[in-house]
């Protein structure tokens, strides 16, 4: 059996239930010009908790010592979704377990990796260092395998890229709280929703924000754009048409139809 097929559950701090309903925007087919709105009610229930945790019960402390070495090599490496892939049932669940019982083992030479809402300075938050970085791309990458698998996270890995990427293209001033912020979400999902699902990419999309831990009114505009998003996914998945639900989600941000703080 495929390594990558083997983790299914890690952090149980991450199980957590969200409950949201959001209003959904329909849009019509790719060859229309403009989203036009519905009135039906999106309900978004995920229960993170619905399985069993990957056992680490059999792992001795001399084999969770011996993983933190596999820890600084996925630390150092390029793509951690690719190298995490490439380890063998027992390589993976013995990181699972040294994490478990020291989560602080990903966090660089820093004493306490501070979570976002706890840096003060604003600069700061807005360019995080790069081990802060570093840290939360492990600790996202662990909390999506504890969900869905290696290759749908690495999937929902390279849609987050181009949200991002496309996002700074187009809204070079309002990457945060505003439009471009309300777009990178929106695209995320849709493309998550396009490539792997839109159950993965609901359980993907709402663990984000448990990691992230925002100001819960950034969360909550997250949870919605990220539900339109899925929207918005699901009405190109049949022709796999990411061009479209991208510039789908770009023409409701143009137009007000994504949720923003500024």
């Amino acid at each position: 059996m495929s390594s990558s097929h083997n983790i299914r559950k890690i952090f149980s701090a991450l199980a957590v239930s969200f409950s949201v309903s959001l209003i959904a925007i329909a849009v019509t087919p790719a060859s229309a010009q403009e989203p036009v709105i519905t009135q039906h009610i999106l309900e978004t229930s995920v229960d993170l908790n619905s399985e069993n945790l990957v056992d680490t019960s059999d792992f001795s402390s001399a084999q969770i010592l011996q993983a933190q070495k596999l820890i600084n090599v996925m630390k150092k490496s390029e793509n951690i979704y690719e190298y995490f892939g490439t380890l063998s049932d027992v390589e993976q669940r013995s990181i699972i377990a040294a994490i478990e019982q020291n989560p602080y083992l990903i966090e660089d030479e820093l004493p306490r990796m501070r979570t976002q809402n706890e840096l003060t300075d604003e600069n700061e938050k807005k360019s995080p260092s790069e081990q802060y970085k570093l840290y939360m791309t492990i600790l996202e990458m662990l909390s999506c395998i504890n969900l869905v698998d290696v290759p749908s996270c690495a999937l929902a890995n390279q849609a987050a890229n181009i949200a991002e990427s496309e996002a700074r293209i187009r809204y070079p001033d309002s990457t945060t709280n505003g439009k471009g912020d309300a777009f990178r979400h929106c695209t995320w999902s849709a493309l998550m929703t396009i490539r792997i699902g839109e159950d993965g990419a609901e359980k993907i999309g709402n663990a984000h924000e448990t990691v992230r831990r925002g100001e819960p009114e950034e969360r909550e505009m997250d949870l919605i754009n990220n539900a339109l998003g899925r929207d918005v996914g699901g009405r190109f998945t049949i022709n796999k048409d990411e061009d479209g639900a991208l510039n789908t989600c770009a023409s409701m941000a143009n137009i007000g139809l994504l949720h923003t703080l500024i």
